[in-house]
Parts: C-alpha cells; sequence; structure tokens
C-alpha cells in the first residue's frame, strides 16, 4: 500500500511492458478490495492503481463536509501513482462521477 500526501491509499501495479492502465474507484459501500478479482487477473498484464476514497478504507484522511472532491482526490492518485498516459477507468456509476471520457482527456490521450 501506498498513500498519497493527502492521505488517500492505493494499491500500484507497475508493469514496464503493460499496454493498458486502469484505475478502479469503490462503490460508495465498499473499499478497494472490492476489485480484488479483477486485481488478480489484471495485474500480471497491467498497470493497475485501486484506491481509497477519502473516508474509506485504509485512507487517512476523513471527508471534510464541502472541502473535499473525490475526483480531485483520483486525479492526486494518479499524479501520485505517475499515471501520465492514457488510461480506462473501471469504476461503480454513481452520480456526480464524470463521464470515462474525462480521464482519457485529462491524461492527454487523443482516443
Amino acid at each position: 500500500m501506498a498513500e498519497t500526501s493527502s492521505g488517500i491509499a492505493y494499491d500500484l501495479a507497475r508493469r514496464t511492458c503493460a499496454r493498458d492502465r486502469i484505475v478502479f474507484i469503490h462503490a460508495g459501500v465498499a473499499d478497494r478490495r472490492m476489485w480484488q478479482p479483477q486485481w488478480d487477473r489484471l495485474h500480471p498484464t497491467c498497470e493497475l492503481i485501486r484506491l481509497d476514497l477519502r473516508g474509506f478504507g485504509e485512507s487517512t484522511t476523513a471527508p471534510a463536509s464541502g472541502s473535499f472532491s473525490h475526483v480531485q482526490d483520483v486525479i492526486e492518485t494518479m499524479d501520485a501513482a505517475s499515471f501520465d498516459t492514457r488510461i480506462s477507468s473501471a469504476r461503480r456509476s454513481e452520480p456526480g462521477w464524470p463521464p470515462r471520457s474525462h480521464w482519457r482527456c485529462r491524461t492527454g490521450s487523443t482516443h
């Protein structure tokens, strides 16, 4: 487990030959462990991040009313792990989350 400067806990599987990078974002009633089956299957061939959103799992930063953004926490985690190229995003659909294309745009992909 690693942690961002703001206390977001995450796991990283780094593969230099990987073609795919995936960020796993858990549902609002879970933590990063919900992705264990996908993690086990994909980590030999993909670069992966799975994180505990603020207030969940092993993240040490508690949510403060109105003063944080889970989206910003995900972006900070991507930056901490140097995920600066095209990624795919696997996540549960929840209100308030940007569409998948946001992540591709954020990382500079033209795809």
